[in-house]
C-alpha cells in the first residue's frame, strides 16, 4: 500500500499567535489519532502501536522530508513515552506537528506520559489513557468536500482503489479499471463477493501468527515486507459493509510497516451499489466508520 502509506489526517487548525520559531521549551497543544483526528488525552484513550499526531509549539527546525522511521531524533527534536524514545515519521514545524507512534509494549490499560524534547528544553508532561484498541481508518480526503470520508481501501491483489469516479481526478487515477493491469493504480467500486483490503491504525497488539503468548512486533521495527513473518491481531474485528456483517479473512500489521494494519474482508452479497457505502470496523468497543464505492456485480 505504498501509494497511501504515511497519509495522515491533520485536523487541528493552525493556531493564531503560535509561531513555528518560538523561543523557549516546546508546549504540547494536542494529541490526536492520526487517522481520525480524535483528541487523545487522560480521558480519551488511545492504544499501543497506534499512529498519533502530536501538535506542539516551539519547534525551530526545517520540515522533515520523506519518512523518518525508525529514527527517534530529528534536528534535536524527540518524543518520549514513559521515558522511551518513540519512532518519528514526520516532523513539520511549519504545521506545529509531529507524526509518531506509541510503543508496541505500552500496554492496554492505565495511562502513560508523553514528552517532547527540543534543544530549547523539555515540554510539560501530557498524560494519555490506554485501552486495548483505538480504531482509526485512514482516509483519502476529497479536496472539494472536507466531510467526505473515503476509506483507504484497495480491491485485494490489485492497486485498484475502491473509490467513486468523482474522487478519482483528485488522485490522478483513471476510472474504471477495465483492461488495466492489476498493478496500475486506478479507481472503481468493489463488487459484492470481492475481497478488499482496508488500511487502519489502533488495532493494538499483533504477534507472529497471532499467538497470544508471543511477543508483539518490537517498537522501531517493521514487519517483514516479504511476509515471511505475519503479525496478526489477537482480536478479530467485527466489520460491516453497507450494514451487512462482512467475513474477515485476515487482520494484522501490513507487511513492511510498523503501526499500519491491514484488514482483508469480503464485500457481502447483499450490498447494493453506491459511492458512499459505509464500512465500520469495531475492536474492543472502539469503532470507526468510513465509506467506499461499491459497483453492481
Amino acid at each position: 500500500m505504498r501509494s497511501i502509506r504515511g497519509v495522515f489526517r491533520f485536523t487541528l487548525p493552525f493556531l493564531l499567535g503560535v509561531c513555528a520559531f518560538a523561543q523557549g521549551p516546546p508546549v504540547i497543544l494536542s494529541v490526536e489519532n492520526s487517522a481520525t483526528g480524535a483528541v487523545r488525552d487522560s480521558t480519551h484513550a488511545t492504544a499501543a502501536n497506534s499512529f498519533i499526531t502530536v501538535y506542539v509549539s516551539g519547534l525551530s527546525a526545517p520540515d522533515s522530508t520523506g519518512n523518518l522511521f525508525p529514527a527517534t531524533s530529528y534536528d534535536g527534536i524527540e518524543v518520549e513515552w514513559d521515558d522511551e524514545p518513540m519512532p518519528l515519521y514526520n516532523v513539520l514545524p511549519s504545521k506545529n506537528l509531529i507524526n509518531t507512534m506509541l510503543p508496541s509494549n505500552a500496554g492496554n490499560s492505565g495511562a502513560g506520559t508523553l514528552l517532547v524534547k527540543t534543544p530549547a528544553g523539555l515540554s510539560s508532561s501530557y498524560v494519555i489513557e490506554l485501552l486495548p484498541a483505538d480504531v482509526g481508518i485512514f482516509r483519502l480526503p476529497d479536496p472539494n468536500n472536507p466531510n467526505f470520508m473515503q476509506g483507504a481501501a484497495l480491491i485485494a491483489g490489485t492497486n485498484w482503489f475502491a473509490m467513486p469516479a468523482s474522487l478519482a481526478p483528485a488522485y490522478n487515477l483513471p476510472t474504471p479499471c477495465t483492461g488495466l493491469a492489476i498493478s496500475t493504480p486506478c479507481a472503481q467500486g468493489a463488487a459484492p463477493g470481492e475481497e478488499i483490503v482496508i488500511y487502519f491504525t489502533g488495532a493494538s497488539i499483533a504477534t507472529a501468527g497471532g499467538v497470544p503468548s508471543a511477543q508483539p512486533l518490537p517498537t522501531g521495527l517493521a514487519a517483514p515486507v516479504n511476509g515471511s513473518v505475519l503479525y496478526e491481531t489477537l482480536e478479530t474485528p467485527v466489520v460491516t459493509i453497507g450494514g451487512n456483517l462482512a467475513n474477515v479473512q485476515w487482520c494484522g500489521i501490513a507487511p513492511g510497516t510498523a503501526a499500519e494494519y491491514q484488514l482483508n474482508v469480503t464485500v457481502p452479497s447483499g450490498v447494493g451499489p453506491g459511492d458512499t457505502i459505509p464500512v465500520q470496523i469495531t475492536m474492543s468497543g472502539s469503532t470507526d466508520t468510513v465509506t467506499i464505492a461499491v459497483r453492481s456485480p
